[in-house]
This record gives C-alpha cells, structure tokens and sequence, in this order.
C-alpha cells in the first residue's frame, strides 16, 4: 500500500497526461509541438520507471500492474510520437553515402557540384525570377524606340495603364517581368554557403552546414510554391498565374544560424558569427534568449533561420502556419509591416490586393534519432563546446 500510496496521483493522471500526446486534429497537426510532446512524454516516462522502480516490497498487485500498465502506454505512446516525428522531420542529403565520412575525396568534389545544382534550382520551383535588369529596361527602350516609328513588331499597350507609364522602359520592363514569373527571387535572397564559391576541397563541417541549410531553403521554397500553385488553381478564366495575383510575392532574404550548444551556460564557439545577410535579420543563436528556451540535448539539436518575404497582407498568418507545419519549426519571432504600392512601377510590382513584408524567426529541431548516424563528429565536438569545427576533415 506504500507504493499505491506514494504513486497514486502520478498513476491517476498518466492516462490524462497521455490523451495530449496522441494523435489529433489540434495535437500532431501543428508541428511546432511536437518536439515539446516528446520532452514531456519522455520525463513522464522517466518518472513512472522510477516509480516502479521504488516500489521495493510492495504486495498490493493491483498497485503493481497499473504501474507498469502506465509504463508500458507511456512508453506506446513516446514511441508512436518519436516514429511520427522521425518521419516529419527526416530529409536525404546530396549524395549517398557522404556522411558522416566520404569514403573517398572525390565526394567531396561531387558534393559541392550537386549542392550548386541544387541551389540553382530553387528559382525555377517557384517559377520565379528577380526585378528587371539593366539589358531588360534596354531591349523595351528600342522597343519603345520602334514602336515610335510604326513598327509592325512593336508591342501593345496595356489597358487600364497611365499613357506616361507605358512610354517608360523601366515601367514595361517591371511590368512584363511582373506577368512572367510567380515570385520575386535575387541571387542574393538565399543563403548560400561558401561552399559554392569555392574550388579547394571541403571540409566536412563546410559540406554538413551547406546540407543542413540547403534542407531549410527547400523547405521554405516548397511551403511558397504550395500556397501559390494553390492559389493559382482558384483564379478565375483569363487571369493569369503571376505574382501580381499570387500570395507569396518576393522572398526577400533568408538568414541561416549554426547550431546551438549543448553544453551549459552559453552558445558554441561559432554563435558570434550569426550575421545578417543583406536586409535579413540575424537569427538568434541562444536558446536562453528565445521564449522556447528548448535546449539541445539528448533528443535533438537547435538552429535558427529567418526568413523575410512580401506577402498578400490576408495570407501572411497562413503563410507562417503551412512553413511551421512543414517540419519541426516553431515562429519565435514576427515583424510585419505595410508596404506602400510602387508609383512609378519601377523595380518590384505585387499587384491590386494590400501587401506585407513579414519577417519570421524560427526554431529548427533536429532529432537525434534522424541525424545523430549523419552528423560528422567534427561538427557534434563543436556543438559540444569541445572544439570549432577546424578542419573538419
């Protein structure tokens, strides 16, 4: 009766404990709790073992079954989230076989070759393209130029545009270029590694931070390009599928940290070198000074992205739930402001409807259960605190 006793409220309230952390509409759905379900599941867990453990000579069977009945669901239960959320969170690198240790050099070679594929490519998954250039606002200048004189291939006006606006190259530049993309992307909006820029051989540490940002980057290109192929499918007959009429406009920039320190008391060796990237706020690099204050351990590790993007102002909280449901990302910081339409339709152009430049900071997990077999053990000694990725090789 001693054990019965002792453990009672916590054997009466497991079964309640549990019910949050299946499986439902409002539970597994938002993605951003999981890892938190995990936690608590887990030192639940931990706590009905010890319980069990303790009971030394207790004789009430009764007490001892619902005991290791708890256990036995508690343990179901972490287990069924862990598996879900392995499978939520698990992303394939580059190439086969490259981490934690290319087996040989010329992988490493190979890697950097396929990492620049890969971010070549993100553009063309949003079908999209940067503001008009130089050569662009130049070819409508001739054009203009011959349409002056009558030529036969000269292009049309625009209805429902000012007259001065159409004799304005940089105008009908902006203005073709507006129809022919769905978002606006610069060579500088992502965060690209060195690794790109480079011809020496990588490190490894070099090799895992192009992987591990590259993994984000298409994340968040997927979550845009979703939610304007969504939108692109209800426009009615004869508008056309531009980002003068979708809801994610422009990525502005993208900011990727390093990852947080395990060890107590403070952010790794490289936290300094969070920076902003262009006009994109750096992402914290302590977990102390964010509100989750989810600190690496055991169960997984924790970066931080921001990411800036111009927004149809009615789709900027969905935009901000379908990238937290895309992984294991929680929004832990959120700035928005107006943006004022161009008057002169120079440079960037997002259409009839109000626009926000909205900038999210988020929390990335990354379960140890997924990547601790990929993680290089030059970057798991940095996360440590035990050393900086040096060469990493």
């Amino acid at each position: 009766m001693d054990f019965l006793r002792q453990h009672l409220f916590l054997i009466g309230c497991a079964s309640a404990v549990l019910i949050s952390l299946v499986f439902g509409a409002g539970g597994l759905s938002r993605m951003s709790g999981v890892t938190t379900r995990m936690t608590a599941s887990q030192n639940l867990l931990n706590q009905l073992q010890q319980a069990r453990g303790s009971r030394g000579g207790a004789i009430n069977a009764e007490a001892i079954a619902a005991a290791d009945q708890a256990v036995n669901e508690c343990k179901a239960h972490y287990e069924q989230i862990r598996d879900y959320a392995a499978k939520v969170n698990a992303r394939e690198p580059l190439l086969p076989d490259i981490f934690p240790r290319p087996q040989k050099p010329v992988l490493r070679y190979n890697f950097r070759t396929a990492y620049k594929k890969a971010v070549d490519e993100l553009p063309a998954k949003l079908k999209g393209g940067p503001k008009p250039g130089r050569i662009d606002i130049e070819n409508w200048q001739m054009a203009l130029q011959q349409q002056g004189k009558g030529s036969p291939t000269a292009p049309g006006s625009a209805p429902g545009i000012d007259e001065a606006i159409l004799k304005d190259p940089a105008a009908r530049a902006a203005i073709d270029q507006a129809q022919k993309i769905r978002c606006y992307v610069e060579p500088d909006s992502l965060d690209i590694r060195d690794l790109y820029r480079t011809t020496g051989e990588p490190t490894l540490a070099e090799m895992w931070s192009a992987q591990v940002s590259l993994w984000i980057q298409q994340d968040i290109v997927d979550t845009v390009a979703r939610l304007n192929e969504e939108a692109a499918a209800k426009l009615g007959p004869g508008v056309t599928p531009c980002v003068l009429h979708l809801p994610v406009k422009r990525i502005v920039g993208i900011a990727i940290s390093d990852y947080a320190s395990r060890a107590e008391g403070g952010p790794g060796p490289r936290a300094a070198q969070a920076v902003s990237r262009g006009a994109v706020t750096a992402p914290p690099a302590d977990p102390r000074g964010v509100f989750t204050r989810r600190q690496p351990g055991s169960l997984y590790d924790v970066l931080y992205f921001t990411v800036r993007v111009i927004v149809d102002a009615r789709e900027a909280l969905r935009f901000i739930a379908a990238l937290s449901e895309k992984n294991l990302y929680t929004p832990v910081d959120v700035d928005m402001r107006a943006v004022e339409p161009p008057v002169d339709f120079h440079d960037y152009l997002y259409g009839p409807n109000p626009v926000v430049e909205l900038e999210v900071v988020f929390e990335a997990c990354q379960l140890a259960d997924v990547y601790s077999k990929l993680m290089p053990q030059a970057v798991v000694s940095e996360i440590e605190g035990r050393t900086r990725a040096q060469p990493g090789r």
